[in-house]
Order: structure tokens, then C-alpha cells, then sequence
């Protein structure tokens, strides 16, 4: 099964905007790693699934977070990444 991280606009925004970071967007981080690992349960209890064949593939800001919830998710078995982050890790580690 494959879980799949959508990335922001094309253009290095999200819906228009530049991409900044705030304590808003934080929580919205972490809301994206409680989502992702409940979207892991959801496919792990499907009967239809194998739970230990599960990836995640990330472009761009799905790239970055892919990066992240690789980190905390260990039921993952693969995850590819395409260009992830680019100056938006930076945002994350200040």
C-alpha cells in the first residue's frame, strides 16, 4: 500500500501565498505527522493490505514531510522522495 504526501503549489507557495512559519503552521506540521500515522493504521487494519509492505512517496513539501514522518513512523518499509524541502527545512530547524 502506498501512502502519498501532497506538496504545496509548484511555485514554492502554498494556495498563493509565500510559505512562512508560524506557531500556527506548527501545529498544522504536527497535525500532518498525526494524519499521516493514523493514515498507516487505516491501511495497516485493511484486510486487503499487507502492514508490512506500507511506503509513502513525497514531492516538494510532502518531500519534506515525508522526511518527517518517516523519522517517527516505523511501520513504513519504503519511502521516496522527490526534492524534498528545498529552503522550507530550513523554516523547520530555526
Amino acid at each position: 500500500a502506498l501512502l502519498w504526501a501532497p506538496s504545496a503549489g509548484t511555485d514554492g507557495t502554498a494556495g498563493g501565498s509565500p510559505l512562512t512559519f508560524t506557531p500556527e503552521d506548527r501545529d498544522g506540521e504536527i497535525a500532518f505527522a498525526v494524519h499521516a500515522r493514523r493514515a498507516v493504521d487505516l491501511l495497516a487494519a485493511r484486510p486487503d493490505v499487507d502492514a508490512r509492505r506500507i511506503g509513502l512517496v513525497g514531492g516538494s513539501y510532502g518531500g519534506t514531510m515525508g522526511l518527517l514522518v518517516a523519522g517517527i513512523e516505523a511501520r513504513l518499509r519504503a519511502v521516496a522522495l522527490r526534492v524534498p524541502g528545498g529552503g522550507f527545512v530550513s523554516l523547520l530547524a530555526d
